[in-house]
């Protein structure tokens, strides 16, 4: 795979910046390389208000919706398609593991698509 896009979000926000959760990735090879999602960078929280919240610099909006509930209260929800370029493209992918920072940002993954 040349690149990985991560279909995702987050819920409660840290500092701009703030590791949100790193993601593993392992190769046939036995090596592996770690990517590092950054709250407001690669990943914001999935209500979205446009007052407040801030549009990740490294992301693309992959879907946005609407319901009552985020609506009666100015939201919008959003989910984001973050795009990494695999350094191996060439070594196939054996696992990819996530590990969380332990702050106040939980990450929600929905998907990865190889390209």
């Amino acid at each position: 795979a040349k690149k990985l896009c991560f279909l995702h979000s987050s819920a409660w926000e840290s500092a701009k910046g703030t590791g949100v959760v790193e993601i593993v990735v392992h190769y046939a090879n036995n090596q592996s390389r770690k990517i590092l999602i950054k709250s407001r960078e690669e990943v914001e929280d999935w209500w979205f208000h446009t007052e407040n919240s801030i549009f990740p610099a490294n992301a693309e909006l992959a879907w946005e919706g609407l319901n009552d509930r985020v609506k009666d209260l100015g939201f919008v929800l959003k989910l984001y398609r973050y795009t990494w370029v695999n350094p191996l493209p060439d070594v196939g992918i054996i696992s990819i593991d996530l590990v969380s920072s332990m702050n106040d940002t939980g990450y929600m993954l929905y998907g990865i698509t190889c390209l």
